[in-house]
């Protein structure tokens, strides 16, 4: 009569890998949840920076009816880019985020300036850690003599200056390889920027933890079988 066969017993090496791979994982997946759920970020009506009251909106996303006077009028991006003749050579006034880089060109200077959601609503992604859209915004011309203010542009270490503009909004410019932008005359500063600081997560931390234990143990046990 054969003998009954018996269980091959688990290796402790074995079951550890298999408990460590299991505990970095779940670790790891608690950090990635703790960037969706960052209980840092802010709520939609608080603003970084307050929008200007009275400006020209897309209306579900109809250009507006209302012809603009010869006064600057307050203007988004949306409105300028979807809707481009509706303001060709008009006065509009403009606020959003320096981001990129200036660059100067003697008397004018250029650069981008985007008001969409991570520029005035919840800020830069690195530190609202909330997703909200894509970034929005349009090029704008300065006088070089007003570059100088803008203390910092956005990029993703920095939230740039917020800055309103005034000017005529150009549907082809010539400085500008026949692209569409603001002619700025008057530049004021809002709100100056600064470099961002990110919120650290606490799960961050364990999951370095986890994978350096991972990593301790992996060589533990190749060093066990070798004996």
């Amino acid at each position: 009569m054969s003998a009954e066969p018996h269980p091959r017993p688990v290796r402790w090496p074995t079951a550890v890998m298999v408990a460590a791979v299991v505990a970095a994982g779940a670790v790891a997946s608690a950090a990635g949840l703790d960037q969706l759920l960052a209980t840092t970020q802010r709520e939609p009506d608080q603003a970084v920076v307050e929008r200007p009251g009275d400006r020209l909106t897309l209306t579900e996303g109809d250009c507006p009816t209302r012809a603009p006077g010869d006064e600057p009028v307050a203007v988004t991006s949306a409105v300028l880019t979807q809707c481009p003749r509706l303001l060709a050579d008009r006065p509009v006034t403009y606020r959003g985020e320096a981001v990129r880089g200036i660059i100067d060109q003697g008397r004018h200077a250029w650069l981008q300036v985007n008001d969409g959601p991570y520029a005035l609503d919840r800020g830069p992604l690195p530190a609202s850690r909330t997703t909200a859209g894509t970034n929005a915004g349009v090029a704008v011309r300065i006088p070089s003599a007003r570059a100088g203010s803008i203390d910092t542009v956005g990029d993703a270490r920095h939230h740039g200056a917020i800055i309103e503009v005034t000017g005529r909004w150009q549907v082809s410019n010539a400085g500008d390889a026949g692209g569409a932008a603001i002619r700025a005359e008057r530049v004021d500063v809002i709100q100056p920027g600064h470099r961002l600081d990110p919120p650290r997560s606490p799960l961050r931390t364990w999951a370095a933890v986890a994978a350096a234990g991972l990593a301790l143990t992996l060589t533990g046990a190749a060093w066990w079988r070798r004996r």
